[in-house]
């Protein structure tokens, strides 16, 4: 492994339950009450196509620039609201990697501003490198978000492993060629079986990367 990525929503927060409460003050001027389902299945892409999946499964079609009224809308209430918690572990994974000689990157489809107001400037320096929205132009599950990363870092896809924990990012990452684990923490394993690896925590991945690296 000479490459570690992780996924942000649902991977290094704990941010879920936080952005469907936005989505709920946001989507109702709509006549759309939003479906917690759509929202996980759709992690991964860029909070205006949420929106559009949202308004879709309520029968309300709405465009682009639309959307992106309400997602922006959305952010601003995520923003003003309580700050999701940030997995430990994933600090943990990272410097463990460093140590290890292993570059990391956070790669995922969220705002630079909702990456820097739950992890701080402190928290994002942590990775080597963050792609974020605005650094592609085909997002998840399009393989270029992780093929950017990897191109930046200088790592070979192949001997990349990325920490997902929805389907758009598994098949992101493997379109990319990489080594994918799912963690079940906002789907069930049934909707995440196009992964490499499928596992029920954080605990069980650091489990995992600490016997690879004595399997050397």
């Amino acid at each position: 492994m000479e490459g570690l990525f992780f996924d942000f929503d649902g991977v290094t927060a704990r941010s879920f339950e936080y952005h469907f409460h936005a989505w709920r003050q946001v989507l109702p001027v709509m006549g759309v009450e939003p479906d917690s389902l759509v929202v996980r299945l759709n992690e991964g892409s860029s909070a205006w196509k949420i929106a559009q999946a949202l308004c879709r499964k309520a029968g309300v079609e709405i465009d682009e620039e639309e959307a992106k009224k309400l997602a922006a809308a959305k952010n601003e209430i995520f923003r003003a609201g309580q700050k999701p918690e940030v997995y430990a572990e994933v600090f943990t994974a990272l410097a463990y990697a460093r140590q290890q000689g292993i570059k990391t990157a956070l790669v995922t489809g969220s705002s630079h501003e909702n990456l820097a107001y739950v992890l701080g400037e402190e928290g994002l320096g942590k990775f080597d490198l963050v792609i974020r929205e605005g650094d592609y132009e085909q997002g998840k599950p399009k393989p270029e978000p992780y093929l950017t990363a990897a191109e930046r870092l200088a790592v070979p896809p192949q001997e990349c492993v990325v920490v997902e924990n929805a389907p758009l990012g598994i098949v992101s990452a493997k379109n990319a060629g990489m080594y994918c684990i799912a963690l079940t923490t906002t789907l069930q394993a049934e909707l995440l079986e196009s992964a490499d690896l499928i596992l029920p925590n954080h605990h069980a991945f650091l489990d995992w990367l600490q016997q690879k690296n004595l399997d050397k």
